[in-house]
């Protein structure tokens, strides 16, 4: 189990499903998904046996270790072991529990796993240009910007959409000056 002090991630299990659905289907999750149709429960059981089980996905329940609660999902799937990377997704499906610094935290150490326990050395994700809030988030975790897919998805409530991809490398694998750069990122990060 992977855990700070007001956190764990636990690994999903066919358990989960229930609380998956429940979160991943409500509409204040699914409209920042490029997928914005409802997940099936075949769909979810699928994704267990064929990704998760496979190691082509890992991914963790966050569990809110105070008040016993599970909050919502942080995975980093598509593993690509040749290239060393891999595809971060994050929601929080407890309503109550946005905004809070549980996505921040839970980010942090899923980044920090993959990069000291699976020796990954990129991290990448796709966050819609709408979703200020999760770009400023991912910002702050060290992410940048690597480009934007134009007009790339289309929904009813806000037609086309544009995609930004982001990703972060991990800082064993930085050379010297991009070090310097994490460094100083930190720094500012942690003054304020």
């Amino acid at each position: 189990m992977i855990e700070n002090d007001r956190i764990q991630l636990r690994p999903i299990d066919f358990q989960d499903t229930e609380n998956i659905l429940k979160w991943r289907n409500s509409q204040a999750v699914k409209k920042y998904f490029c997928m914005q149709e409802d997940l099936t429960k075949e769909q979810h059981e699928w994704w267990l046996e064929n990704r998760v089980k496979t190691g082509q996905t890992i991914q963790f329940i966050i569990h809110d270790k105070q008040n016993d609660l599970d909050l919502g999902t942080v995975y980093v799937r598509n593993i690509d072991v040749e290239h060393s990377n891999g595809e971060f997704g994050i929601y929080i499906g407890d309503s109550e529990r946005r905004n809070a610094g549980i996505g921040s935290m839970a980010m942090e150490l899923i980044c920090n796993y993959m990069f000291e326990e699976k020796d990954m050395h990129k991290i990448y994700l796709r966050v819609l240009e709408s979703n200020k809030r999760a770009i400023s988030v991912y910002v702050k975790n060290g992410f940048q910007q690597e480009g934007v897919f134009k007009d790339h998805v289309y929904s009813k409530e806000n037609g086309y959409q544009n995609v930004i991809f982001m990703a972060k490398i991990n800082p064993k694998h930085l050379k010297k000056d991009e070090q310097l750069e994490e460094c100083n990122r930190l720094v500012k990060k942690m003054r304020g």
